[in-house]
């Protein structure tokens, strides 16, 4: 399967090539918020679905071949991290993540772990 597109924040993923991002960026806004952004810049769009909570799932073919997950990662719903978690088990060692306010690459699964044992001793 190929994994390379947005993950909405119920799940959903919305498949593209690894070059279409931004166009489907564009059919995204439109479609789910009536915002027309073809005159946004692809910075402007990324940041405007990533503060919806979108996760942008890429594939960096030159640096470490595997799929790259750019997120919010404090903001990932239950929904989002079951989708990563399967595609995860699906691709194994194939993935790294990139949070979009600090440019590190490590394991998505110890970084999902992490955030919902944050969360939790936040709640208690």
């Amino acid at each position: 399967m190929n994994y390379i597109g947005w993950l909405a924040p119920d799940g959903t993923h919305f498949n593209c090539d690894i070059y279409g991002h931004e166009e489907l960026s564009v059919k995204l806004l439109q479609e789910y918020y009536k915002v027309e952004s073809s005159n946004l810049k692809v910075y402007e769009r990324d940041d405007a679905l990533f503060n919806k909570g979108w996760c942008r799932i890429g594939f960096q073919s030159f640096i470490d071949h595997g799929y790259v997950i750019q997120a919010r990662w404090r903001y990932l719903t239950e929904e989002q991290k079951s989708f990563i978690q399967n595609m995860y088990f699906d691709v194994g060692n194939q993935m790294t993540n990139q949070t979009l306010d600090d440019i590190k690459y490590y394991n998505i699964i110890d970084e999902i772990n992490k955030q919902d044992q944050m969360l939790k001793r936040i709640k208690k």
